[in-house]
């Protein structure tokens, strides 16, 4: 019995994919079918409690680990499990329990007479050449291990369930339990430690695979201390070691698979599982490695396709589910993404919520493909930091549509630091340090950022979400560079490929502002669909300056009252009256600054009203506004008591009599005409 599971064989730690919205993830762990802490409606109702067999076979890990203890406990022969405690762990390790796994792993191996120790001095070459490493036996009396502070906290039941245990394993079963407690450290990303243990473990193929992630994630861990941006010659022997297990056994292919999705390689990582296919078509779960790959490529039909077939074998598979509502939600179906979820539960006798919480990925998903209807989604991504990195992705974008630019870059300091972080991830970096720099003025951060982003251009996959990545990375960093026409060239590709992302839209509305081209401007911005920057203060204030630039002051100004009731509101309308006073705009200017003195009247907004007036008057004398106009002044000025506003006020009124004396002689004349 081994409970290393996918991670010797292939499976990579998380499987994540992006979301086309905010860069949110998708994650599968070994388990492929629905495996919660609530157990189906039919367990609670019937007379049989289920065995073991009927639990492992539902892949519900976290009841079978219950049951094996139950069992243990009991102490009766009848229901006495053999090899108890490694039943026990294999759940805990299964159920993501992998904290519980490594104590009961650690217990069998502390109090093992038999444990061979082999030296931590066995090199990686020596490994990789096939040599045996000198084994040292080292006996331990039981008296001696039992001070040990290690499992000095272990109850004398547990220590006596361990022995009993140990007493019905093998020996190649007891010299393999220093990989069973390294492959737990790999889960707990705990490197150091799984290469200590995993040296004391027998040579073998699968000790080959665990080593190699084991490597890879100590050599990301190095990096993010030493504050490199590449690790090359360490890398570089990885990938050597990478492209030779493409052509061992199909475990030693599952784990190249796995490593080209660590190293964001997806293309690579398709191809293997395709062949694995090709030779082994009854393995349906590989189908389901390929989705999540597919779907990080941007390559959606084809992720959907997969994770389809798969449901139409195993029908209750929760990895499967979340990638074909993901697939659905990123196609705009949000019914039949709904209805999935729905049937799910229905099928495995599980409400929604608990298969959230049964499963992180699902939980995250569904929190970023429905976070404009929800209250909660900074709470919702912290709880989820830790296990899943693409949520602290998706933080840093949720804290970027804050404006906090400062907390998105303390959540992805180590992004740039890492050579596999995603393409995505660096592109979210590099969107952080470009707010912070153009806060900040800070001619540093926006180097820093356009490095990034040529750095995201140059690593981008050949795909059709690749392509896009690597346009709006080179428009971003051409903009940086101040080369706006080359940054416009690169944003008008982009439309062509992805013209959905309202954050390409406000990228080139901006380039657009920058280059003085106010209607191409506010055409980007009227592209833009997501009704959460609809509510944003910034998109706001831009809406009304083009409006006013293109001649729209009415519908600006009509936006701006709209608006009647946020916090926002009086700054926004300051700033429809002083945007139409520039553009000479005064009636609309005069209602606006009329507004603002009512809610925070400022000496300057006061200023603005007399100058707004002042300007409506000279524009009615001069015939370029309508003289229809000066009731509605006259009133309004009246109703305003500054003294400085009686030399308008006396214009205004003179105005008046001007246009009455007109209008009485155009009635004269035409009555002496008849």
């Amino acid at each position: 019995m081994s409970a290393d599971g996918s991670t010797a064989s292939g499976g990579a730690e998380h499987f994540l994919v992006n979301t086309a919205k905010a860069g949110g993830g998708i994650a599968s762990n070994s388990s492929a079918t629905c495996s919660c802490s609530h157990t189906s409606s039919s367990i609670r109702n019937d007379k049989e409690p289920p065995s073991l067999s009927d639990l492992l076979s539902r892949r519900d890990f976290a009841a079978a680990a219950s049951l094996v203890q139950l069992t243990r406990s009991s102490r009766t022969p009848k229901s006495a499990l053999p090899k108890t405690d490694l039943w026990v762990a294999y759940c805990f390790y299964h159920s993501r329990a992998y904290e519980q796994a490594l104590l009961l792993y650690e217990t069998l191996s502390k109090i093992s007479v038999r444990d061979i120790q082999y030296s931590d001095r066995i090199s990686w070459e020596s490994i990789k050449a096939g040599r045996e490493p000198r084994a040292e036996a080292k006996p331990e009396t039981h008296s001696a291990l039992n001070e040990t502070t290690s499992i000095g906290h272990n109850s004398p039941d547990d220590i006596a369930a361990a022995e009993a245990t140990l007493s019905e394993m093998t020996e190649e079963e007891i010299e393999g339990l220093p990989l069973l407690i390294a492959a737990c450290h790999f889960r707990l990303r705990q490197p150091e430690k799984g290469l200590v243990e995993i040296k004391r473990a027998p040579p073998s193929p699968k000790q080959r695979r665990l080593l190699l992630l084991l490597r890879m994630q100590q050599q990301q861990h190095q990096q993010q201390k030493t504050q490199q941006r590449h690790g090359g010659e360490a890398w570089f022997a990885i990938d050597k070691e990478i492209e030779a297990l493409e052509g061992g056994s199909t475990e030693d292919i599952l784990c190249a698979a796995a490593a080209h999705f660590f190293r964001c390689r997806f293309e690579k990582a398709v191809k293997l599982y395709e062949d694995l296919l090709s030779v082994h078509p009854e393995a349906f779960a590989f189908k389901v490695y390929e989705a999540i790959c597919c779907y990080k490529m941007g390559e959606i039909d084809k992720a959907q396709s997969l994770a389809e077939d798969y449901l139409s074998v195993h029908p209750l598979s929760l990895v499967a589910s979340n990638v074909l509502f993901c697939c659905l939600m990123e196609r705009g179906d949000k019914q039949a993404a709904h209805a999935l979820l729905q049937e799910l539960g229905k099928q495995t006798g599980t409400p929604i919520e608990d298969l959230q919480t049964a499963y992180d990925p699902l939980r995250l998903n569904v929190c970023l493909f429905t976070q404009e209807e929800a209250n909660s989604i900074p709470m919702e991504l912290l709880s989820l930091v830790d296990s899943i990195p693409e949520a602290r992705y998706n933080l840093a974008v949720n804290y970027l549509r804050q404006n906090r630019p400062e907390r998105a870059l303390a959540l992805l300091q180590e992004v740039s630091l890492n050579i596999s972080a995603s393409c995505r991830a660096k592109a979210v970096k590099a969107a952080a340090l470009l707010q912070l720099g153009q806060q900040q003025m800070k001619r540093c951060l926006l180097e820093e950022a356009e490095s990034l982003f040529l750095e995201v251009a140059e690593e981008a996959p050949q795909t059709r979400q690749g392509s896009a990545s690597r346009l709006e990375s080179l428009m971003l960093a051409h903009y940086l560079k101040n080369d706006l026409e080359k940054a416009w060239g690169y944003g008008e590709q982009l439309k062509s490929i992805d013209n959905h992302q309202p954050a390409v839209w406000w990228s080139l509305m901006s380039i657009a502002v920058s280059l003085g081209r106010e209607e191409e401007a506010l055409d980007c911005l009227l592209h833009i669909e997501d009704e959460s920057y609809w509510q944003d203060e910034l998109y706001q204030q831009w809406f009304v300056r083009l409006h006013i630039k293109a001649g729209l002051h009415r519908e600006a100004f009509r936006l701006c009252l709209q608006q009647q009731g946020n916090p926002g509101f009086p700054k926004l309308m300051l700033q429809c009256a002083v945007d139409c006073h520039v553009m000479q705009h005064y009636r609309s200017a005069l209602e606006a600054f009329s507004i603002v003195l009512q809610l925070e009247p400022t000496e300057n907004s006061e200023k603005g009203f007399r100058a707004a007036a002042s300007g409506l008057v000279l524009h009615i004398a001069c015939g370029k506004e309508n003289g229809d106009t000066l009731p509605w002044l006259l009133q309004l000025l009246r109703s305003v008591g500054d003294p400085q506003l009686d030399e308008v006020r006396a214009a205004a009124e003179h105005l008046m009599l001007h246009f009455a004396e007109q209008k009485q002689q155009k009635i004269h004349a035409e009555t002496e005409g008849d």
